[in-house]
């Protein structure tokens, strides 16, 4: 990952990911988040930097990929990094720790998920080749990880859910 100067574009200095960045990065508490991989990329990563000094702080693997963008979330007082992993299912973890905090498996999940009123909306994708995977869109509790809902879609959902007051929607 690169960060530029806006005004003459040179590059003002680099964070090195392990295989090639197809999510955008985000920024939390003075931190770079970025996943790493494509959909055939394994125990791909989630990376953390300092902004500050641009060092490494840590990274947490998963068994999965991680082509959908992290997303942070704040329910009662605590931090929370959602992360997509591909086969791996769906974590929350501590932004600040990169720890596990929860962990869901129903599905293939390569889009960002979207988060309101303190639940988690992800839709999962058949898995290329595995002709015998469902797609579900699927709802947790943000802070616990306990499913609310799962319902079968009926085609693959590779975008994240747009939710309004009333309802959610899967691409």
């Amino acid at each position: 990952i690169y960060e530029f100067n806006k005004n003459d574009l040179s590059i003002k200095r680099s964070f090195f990911i392990g295989t090639q960045v197809t999510t955008r990065p985000i920024i939390y508490k003075n931190r770079l988040y970025s996943g790493e991989g494509n959909h055939y990329t394994h125990h791909a990563r989630i990376y953390s930097f300092d902004l500050q000094t641009g060092k490494f702080i840590g990274a947490f693997t998963t068994k999965g990929h991680t082509e959908g963008q992290p997303l942070l979330g704040i329910f009662n007082g605590i931090d929370y990094l959602f992360i997509t992993a591909g086969v791996d299912g769906l974590y929350a973890l501590d932004p600040l720790t990169m720890k596990e905090i929860w962990h869901q498996n129903d599905g293939h999940l390569d889009a960002t998920v979207s988060i309101e009123d303190g639940v988690v909306f992800a839709g999962s994708g058949v898995e290329k080749g595995a002709g015998r995977d469902r797609s579900y869109a699927t709802a947790y509790q943000a802070s616990t990880g306990k499913k609310i809902w799962k319902t079968e879609l009926p085609i693959s959902n590779w975008m994240h859910p747009i939710v309004t007051k009333k309802d959610v929607c899967y691409v």
